[in-house]
């Protein structure tokens, strides 16, 4: 027993070394997996952002090249079979809710010969890839996000009409966010104006001391 003590004795040393260095060697295994994580994350994270990128380089483009010149079509086609019953809506926002309102009955003289379902179907798949994330709708926005409220600011009564069936809806929620920030930029800019005219009427206006009651 004193033999197998002693034995237990010398190489308790041994044993203790050896879970030090390992307890070490599973420090660093642990450290490196982390910082490998992390550049995982950090690639994962660059390539998501350009593969974002790219899809609203290309969104932008079909934008340009095909959904403008369809707009540009249905404009014409308005102009074509004198078609007015676009005319005299009032489009109004409350928080993601979108109503269009009128004081008189809509026009319909030749609404039915009218083909708008094509390029607000371009216009649909479009607003898919921002409203779902996929693509990066602040970038789009600074391109083509003017051009795509403006137009819908005329057609949205009939869209309005069109989602009570399910169709737009990316479309038009794409519309709530620009059309709020193309509200915000416009209020800005009047701010800016009106302070840019009270600091000249301040100046104008300023208060001058009688003669003789200011020395310097």
């Amino acid at each position: 027993m004193d033999a197998f003590n002693s034995f237990l004795a010398t190489v308790k040393p041994f044993f203790e070394l050896a879970y030090f260095i390992a307890s070490i060697g599973l420090a660093i295994f642990a450290y490196y997996g982390l910082q490998q994580i992390t550049v995982l994350k950090s690639t994962a994270a660059s390539q998501a952002k350009r593969d974002a990128l790219r899809l609203t380089s290309e969104q932008c483009a079909v934008y340009a090249d095909k959904i403008i010149s369809a707009q540009n079509e249905f404009n014409d086609s308005l102009k074509k079979l004198e078609i007015t019953w676009f005319e005299g809506w009032t489009i109004e926002i409350d928080g993601q809710d979108v109503s269009a309102k009128r004081t008189t009955p809509p026009d319909v003289h030749n609404f039915m010969e009218l083909d708008i379902g094509q390029h607000l179907n371009q216009m649909e798949a479009f607003s898919v890839y921002f409203v779902s994330r996929l693509a990066d709708e602040a970038v789009a926005y600074r391109t083509v996000g003017r051009t795509f409220v403006r137009h819908l600011d005329k057609v949205m009564p009939f869209v309005l009409i069109a989602r009570r069936d399910g169709h737009f809806q990316n479309m038009v929620s794409l519309y709530v966010m620009w059309k709020a920030r193309v509200e915000a930029e416009k209020l800005a800019l009047d701010q800016k104006k009106i302070d840019s005219k009270l600091s000249k009427l301040h100046s104008a206006s300023a208060t001058a001391s009688p003669v003789g009651t200011k020395y310097d």
